[in-house]
Order: structure tokens, then C-alpha cells, then sequence
């Protein structure tokens, strides 16, 4: 998938912010704001942050307590922009950046991370099982992991305009949306299971 899609999503969500994509970031900033309290960040703790996107949900509070994070994701814009908002707060002590693409083998050590989270991405990874695999790999014995499957809220707005979009490409005009992948939880559950994971909550 070309990070081109991306640079361009976010260059036009900037301009002239979508409604749908509203919806969207508000049900994932009140999902995150219910979980993050389950994890005991703490000062000197590694954070993989996968997609991490310009928003900087996981990555402000997760420097806030002094813990190191690497973000990720496949988008220049996103890391720019990422990159402003941690300066802004005085975090960048705390912050590494990286435009990287998931669909490729995570390049950090074994055993390197307390934590992985990854908040509406994994959808995009065609490959879930290797992602997983290396998910795995770069996390220690007792990491915590969070992931989320599909972005879009079942909100009847983002219904209808991703049906308007099939119709666009369908009569051959413009729409910019990357492809996604319906990996069933399930799936991602027996994956995790298969490499020994344990305390698997849905």
C-alpha cells in the first residue's frame, strides 16, 4: 500500500475536515481513554506505538509518564505532524519517529517493549499473521498488548458515506481510500493463542 494514500488523506482531512472522519477519531479517543487506565505506563518502559497516526493519543500520555515511545506508521504527513504536536507539549525526550510500513517485519530487537499498541491499523496489514508474529518478537515475556480491528464506526453517517464511495469508484471518479483487510477477531485471538499467549481478553 503506498503511503502516498495517506499523505493525501491527511493533507485533505486537514484542509477541510470530513464529518465521517470525526466520528471516527471521537470513538477511538473515548475507546482508548476507557482502556488506558488498565495500563501502569511507568518511567524507563518502551512503547510501540503501530500506526500511531497525528494525533498522539498513545504517545502524549505515555511520555507524559516518562516512558520511551517509538511511533510508527506509514505516513509522512502523519509523523510531521505527530512530531509538532510532542514538541509542543515538551516531550521530545520521550519520542522517536519512524515512516514505516507494517506490511513489512517490525525492525527492532527481540524483548525490546513493555507495551504494544496499535489503536485501528492492524485492518490495513495484509498479512496479519506475520504482523503478529512480530509483535511477539519485539515484546517481552510480560508485555501487555492492545490492538483494534476495524476503523469505522457503525455510526448511519460513515454507512452512508462509504457506500457513496463504492458508487464513485464503481463509476470510475476519484475517492481516496485505502484497502482495507476484514481480519475476524476471532482469527486475530487464535493467532495470538498459537504463540502462546496468554490472558487474552476480547
Amino acid at each position: 500500500m503506498s503511503n502516498n494514500i495517506w499523505d493525501e488523506l491527511y493533507d485533505k482531512n486537514e484542509k477541510n475536515p470530513l464529518i465521517f472522519n470525526k466520528i471516527d477519531e471521537a470513538h477511538l479517543d473515548k475507546l482508548w481513554k476507557g482502556k488506558i487506565r488498565y495500563f501502569d505506563f511507568k518511567k524507563g518502559d518502551y512503547v510501540l506505538d503501530l500506526g500511531c497516526g497525528p494525533t498522539g493519543r498513545v504517545a502524549i500520555p505515555c511520555a507524559k509518564r516518562k516512558a520511551n515511545v517509538i511511533c510508527l506508521d506509514i505516513s509522512k504527513r502523519a509523523i510531521e505532524n505527530l512530531k509538532k504536536k510532542i514538541k509542543k507539549a515538551r516531550l521530545e525526550n520521550f519520542c522517536k519517529f519512524m515512516v514505516f510500513d507494517l506490511n513489512n517485519d517490525i525492525p527492532f530487537e527481540n524483548d525490546k517493549f513493555n507495551f504494544v499498541i496499535s489503536l485501528a491499523t492492524v485492518t490495513y496489514v495484509k498479512n496479519i499473521e506475520n504482523l503478529i508474529k512480530n509483535i511477539s518478537r519485539v515484546s517481552k515475556k510480560d508485555a501487555k498488548i492492545f490492538l483494534t480491528n476495524l476503523r469505522y464506526s457503525y455510526h448511519p453517517l460513515n454507512i452512508i458515506f462509504y457506500s457513496l464511495s463504492w458508487f464513485r469508484e464503481k463509476f470510475g471518479m476519484k475517492t481516496i481510500k485505502p484497502r482495507f483487510y476484514l481480519h475476524s477477531i476471532n482469527r486475530i485471538i487464535d493467532l495470538f493463542k498459537k504463540i502462546k499467549f496468554r490472558n487474552i481478553r476480547n
